[in-house]
């Protein structure tokens, strides 16, 4: 997702969203691993991510995708977590 993209996010695009939280509770390692990633991109680049992450429930299952058996999908998990966390990316190199 990019940074345009994420800055048209509408109410439209919410089921989008759900369904990219849906995909990581996906068996295949590689989806899990893709969607996080998105999922990072998505909250760091729209200015409310964040929150609508957390109140669809992206927190509370990529915590648990940090213990994932596939390494890609708990590095992506990390990352995904870090990006929720970070406040201001302008100090973050």
């Amino acid at each position: 997702m990019t940074r345009t993209e994420s800055a048209s996010y509408s109410r439209s695009s919410r089921l989008r969203t759900s369904l990219l939280i849906d995909l990581l509770e996906s068996d295949d390692p590689k989806t899990v691993a893709v969607a996080l990633y998105d999922l990072g991109d998505f909250v760091r680049f729209y200015p409310n991510g964040k929150h609508i992450a957390k109140r669809l429930g992206a927190k509370k299952v990529a915590m648990k995708l940090m213990t994932h058996e596939n390494p890609d999908v708990q590095k992506q998990a990390l990352t995904c977590i870090s990006k929720m966390m970070v406040n201001k990316w302008e100090f973050v190199k």
